[in-house]
């Protein structure tokens, strides 16, 4: 399976087009080697899982998970609990 190219979330927002090298899960963008090493010690994103871009689902995949936890009520809520005798969440 051949990794789409990606390009550096941070560094794209500052006009660059640099590859990126990981993929923070949390922040939901992939990130290069400087911005992955600066992601690493900035106090807020330190925790963040990272993985490599080959681990990440294609685009069409994750808006078809995010549809399928979230809310049909309250669009902007994930659900919380499912009735399997009732099929509603």
């Amino acid at each position: 399976m051949s990794v789409k190219k990606y390009l550096c979330g941070p560094c794209f927002e500052e006009k660059c087009e640099i590859e990126g090298v990981m993929f923070c899960r949390e922040c939901d963008e992939p990130l290069c080697g400087h911005c992955k090493l600066d992601h690493a010690i900035i106090k807020v994103s330190k925790n963040h899982k990272m993985c490599d871009l080959a681990d990440v689902p294609p685009q069409e995949v994750k808006e078809l998970l995010k549809s399928l936890i979230t809310c049909p009520n309250h669009g902007k809520e994930e659900v919380v609990y499912s009735c399997k005798y009732h099929n509603v969440t």
